[in-house]
């Protein structure tokens, strides 16, 4: 299922890979903000590496993106 939607987002447009990761970015921000107010301090660690592992697979996405569209552009 991932991969079918990670297929067709690289191959839409800049601007709705755009809007796609800002959308992600925001809900998993917010996931985030929840899933830490309910871990322990102790296991705190443990989050950041999901969080962490989620934004490369995205930013993994953009790169494919920007490769095939010829756009240049890069990450802060």
């Amino acid at each position: 299922m991932f991969g079918q939607f990670y297929q067709e987002l690289v191959e839409s447009s800049l601007e709705v890979c755009w809007k796609v990761y800002w959308e992600f970015t925001d809900r998993l921000s917010r996931a985030r903000w929840k899933f830490a107010r309910r871990m322990p301090e102790s296991s705190s660690g443990v989050h950041r590496q999901v969080v962490g592992s989620s934004l490369r697979v995205h930013r993994r996405m953009l790169e494919v993106h920007r490769r095939k569209s010829g756009v240049r552009w890069g990450f802060t």
